[in-house]
Protein backbone atom coordinates (compact mmCIF):
# COMPACT_ATOMS: atom_id res chain seq x y z
CA UNK A 1 0.00 0.00 0.00
CA UNK A 2 1.78 3.64 -0.99
CA UNK A 3 2.34 5.68 2.02
CA UNK A 4 -0.15 8.75 1.64
CA UNK A 5 2.53 11.31 3.00
CA UNK A 6 4.80 9.82 0.62
CA UNK A 7 2.38 9.65 -2.16
CA UNK A 8 3.62 12.98 -3.77
CA UNK A 9 7.26 11.58 -4.35
CA UNK A 10 6.57 8.42 -5.80
CA UNK A 11 8.53 7.99 -9.22
CA UNK A 12 6.77 4.97 -10.86
CA UNK A 13 9.56 3.95 -13.48
CA UNK A 14 12.90 2.53 -11.66
CA UNK A 15 15.14 0.84 -14.23
CA UNK A 16 18.33 -1.74 -12.50
CA UNK A 17 16.62 -1.85 -9.20
CA UNK A 18 15.44 -5.66 -10.25
CA UNK A 19 18.95 -6.28 -11.63
CA UNK A 20 20.66 -5.88 -8.56
CA UNK A 21 23.41 -3.80 -9.08
CA UNK A 22 24.76 -3.50 -6.01
CA UNK A 23 26.90 -0.19 -5.08
CA UNK A 24 26.62 -0.59 -1.13
CA UNK A 25 25.20 -2.66 2.20
CA UNK A 26 24.87 -1.73 5.50
CA UNK A 27 22.77 -2.88 8.50
CA UNK A 28 19.20 -2.84 7.02
CA UNK A 29 19.20 -2.42 3.41
CA UNK A 30 21.49 -2.06 0.05
CA UNK A 31 22.25 0.41 -2.07
CA UNK A 32 22.04 0.11 -6.02
CA UNK A 33 22.44 1.67 -8.92
CA UNK A 34 19.26 2.74 -10.99
CA UNK A 35 18.10 5.09 -13.56
CA UNK A 36 14.91 7.25 -13.68
CA UNK A 37 14.01 8.44 -17.00
CA UNK A 38 17.70 7.66 -18.52
CA UNK A 39 19.17 9.51 -15.04
CA UNK A 40 21.62 7.97 -12.88
CA UNK A 41 20.41 7.86 -9.04
CA UNK A 42 21.07 5.54 -6.14
CA UNK A 43 18.29 3.41 -4.46
CA UNK A 44 17.98 2.42 -0.73
CA UNK A 45 15.69 -0.25 0.21
CA UNK A 46 15.60 -2.67 2.86
CA UNK A 47 17.65 -6.05 2.61
CA UNK A 48 15.27 -8.72 1.16
CA UNK A 49 16.77 -11.72 3.67
CA UNK A 50 16.04 -9.52 6.87
CA UNK A 51 12.36 -8.65 5.62
CA UNK A 52 11.21 -11.98 4.23
CA UNK A 53 12.71 -13.81 6.85
CA UNK A 54 10.88 -11.58 9.31
CA UNK A 55 7.78 -11.82 7.37
CA UNK A 56 8.00 -15.67 7.41
CA UNK A 57 8.40 -15.68 11.00
CA UNK A 58 5.47 -13.23 12.13
CA UNK A 59 3.92 -11.17 9.15
CA UNK A 60 2.91 -8.28 11.58
CA UNK A 61 5.56 -8.79 13.94
CA UNK A 62 6.78 -5.38 15.91
CA UNK A 63 9.90 -5.99 14.81
CA UNK A 64 9.29 -5.89 11.02
CA UNK A 65 6.83 -2.94 11.91
CA UNK A 66 9.43 -0.84 13.25
CA UNK A 67 12.23 -1.66 10.74
CA UNK A 68 9.92 -0.13 8.06
CA UNK A 69 8.39 2.38 9.96
CA UNK A 70 12.23 3.72 10.77
CA UNK A 71 12.88 3.48 7.26
CA UNK A 72 9.41 5.31 6.21
CA UNK A 73 10.56 8.21 8.93
CA UNK A 74 13.87 8.36 6.88
CA UNK A 75 12.01 8.24 3.75
CA UNK A 76 10.27 11.80 4.87
CA UNK A 77 12.97 13.31 6.75
CA UNK A 78 14.95 13.26 3.64
CA UNK A 79 12.24 14.81 1.65
CA UNK A 80 12.15 18.47 3.69
CA UNK A 81 16.12 18.40 3.90
CA UNK A 82 17.47 20.97 1.00
CA UNK A 83 20.85 21.82 1.15
CA UNK A 84 23.58 22.23 -1.70
CA UNK A 85 26.21 20.14 0.54
CA UNK A 86 23.95 17.17 1.34
CA UNK A 87 23.02 14.49 -1.43
CA UNK A 88 19.34 15.38 -3.40
CA UNK A 89 16.51 13.47 -2.31
CA UNK A 90 14.41 12.41 -5.87
CA UNK A 91 11.82 10.16 -4.78
CA UNK A 92 10.22 6.77 -3.59
CA UNK A 93 9.58 3.86 -5.36
CA UNK A 94 7.17 1.08 -4.71
CA UNK A 95 8.47 -2.12 -6.07
CA UNK A 96 6.23 -4.90 -7.77
CA UNK A 97 4.40 -6.16 -3.78
CA UNK A 98 3.77 -2.52 -2.91
CA UNK A 99 5.51 -3.60 0.17
CA UNK A 100 9.24 -3.04 -0.83
CA UNK A 101 9.90 1.02 -0.75
CA UNK A 102 13.25 2.14 -2.19
CA UNK A 103 14.37 5.70 -1.02
CA UNK A 104 15.65 7.35 -4.92
CA UNK A 105 18.83 9.53 -4.17
CA UNK A 106 20.69 11.65 -6.61
CA UNK A 107 23.66 9.38 -7.74
CA UNK A 108 27.01 10.93 -7.88
CA UNK A 109 29.98 9.14 -8.85
CA UNK A 110 32.46 8.56 -5.65
CA UNK A 111 32.99 8.72 -2.55
CA UNK A 112 35.79 10.63 -0.64
CA UNK A 113 37.70 7.57 -0.45
CA UNK A 114 37.66 6.94 -3.59
CA UNK A 115 38.52 10.67 -4.64
CA UNK A 116 41.52 10.83 -2.60
CA UNK A 117 42.70 7.27 -3.51
CA UNK A 118 42.54 8.36 -7.21
CA UNK A 119 43.99 11.96 -6.79
CA UNK A 120 46.68 11.59 -4.45
CA UNK A 121 48.22 14.81 -4.90
CA UNK A 122 44.94 16.78 -4.23
CA UNK A 123 46.22 20.39 -3.03
CA UNK A 124 45.93 21.15 0.80
CA UNK A 125 43.54 23.74 -0.24
CA UNK A 126 41.06 21.80 -1.70
CA UNK A 127 41.18 19.14 0.57
CA UNK A 128 39.97 22.04 3.61
CA UNK A 129 37.70 22.90 1.07
CA UNK A 130 35.81 19.58 1.25
CA UNK A 131 36.27 19.80 4.76
CA UNK A 132 34.52 22.71 4.94
CA UNK A 133 31.54 21.56 3.04
CA UNK A 134 31.44 18.70 5.09
CA UNK A 135 31.05 20.96 8.03
CA UNK A 136 28.53 22.83 5.94
CA UNK A 137 26.32 20.09 5.40
CA UNK A 138 26.58 18.66 8.87
CA UNK A 139 25.95 22.34 10.47
CA UNK A 140 22.55 22.82 8.67
CA UNK A 141 21.57 19.24 10.01
CA UNK A 142 22.43 20.47 13.29
CA UNK A 143 20.37 23.42 13.64
CA UNK A 144 17.60 22.48 12.68
CA UNK A 145 14.67 22.51 14.60
CA UNK A 146 14.85 19.20 15.91
CA UNK A 147 18.48 18.36 15.26
CA UNK A 148 19.61 15.62 13.01
CA UNK A 149 22.74 14.03 14.05
CA UNK A 150 24.20 11.20 11.24
CA UNK A 151 25.67 8.45 14.54
CA UNK A 152 27.95 6.84 11.25
CA UNK A 153 30.37 9.59 9.66
CA UNK A 154 32.84 7.40 7.34
CA UNK A 155 35.16 8.93 4.35
CA UNK A 156 33.66 6.04 2.68
CA UNK A 157 30.15 7.59 3.01
CA UNK A 158 30.84 10.69 1.39
CA UNK A 159 29.48 11.03 -1.89
CA UNK A 160 32.13 13.08 -4.28
CA UNK A 161 31.25 14.48 -7.59
CA UNK A 162 32.46 17.27 -9.99
CA UNK A 163 29.47 18.51 -11.53
CA UNK A 164 28.95 20.36 -8.06
CA UNK A 165 32.43 21.36 -7.83
CA UNK A 166 33.65 25.17 -7.52
CA UNK A 167 34.52 26.64 -11.06
CA UNK A 168 38.24 26.77 -11.78
CA UNK A 169 39.10 28.47 -15.45
CA UNK A 170 42.71 26.61 -15.34
CA UNK A 171 42.81 23.63 -17.66
CA UNK A 172 43.98 20.34 -16.26
CA UNK A 173 42.62 21.34 -11.90
CA UNK A 174 41.05 18.65 -9.69
CA UNK A 175 37.44 19.93 -9.69
CA UNK A 176 36.60 19.13 -5.71
CA UNK A 177 33.71 17.44 -4.42
CA UNK A 178 31.30 19.31 -2.49
CA UNK A 179 28.42 17.15 -1.59
CA UNK A 180 27.75 14.65 1.32
CA UNK A 181 25.68 11.96 1.69
CA UNK A 182 22.44 11.97 3.63
CA UNK A 183 24.17 9.05 5.25
CA UNK A 184 26.35 12.18 6.39
CA UNK A 185 23.74 13.10 8.25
Amino acid sequence: MVDEELSRYVIDELEGLEEGVRQGTGSFGSVYKVRVNGMPCIAKRLHDILDHRQAAASPGSPARATIQERFRNECLLLSRIRHPNIVQFLGVHYGANSGDLSLVLEHLHMDLEQCLATYPNMPLSIKLGVLKDVSYGLLHLHTRKPAIVHRDLTVSKRPCHAGHARKDSRPGRLPPPRRISYAAI
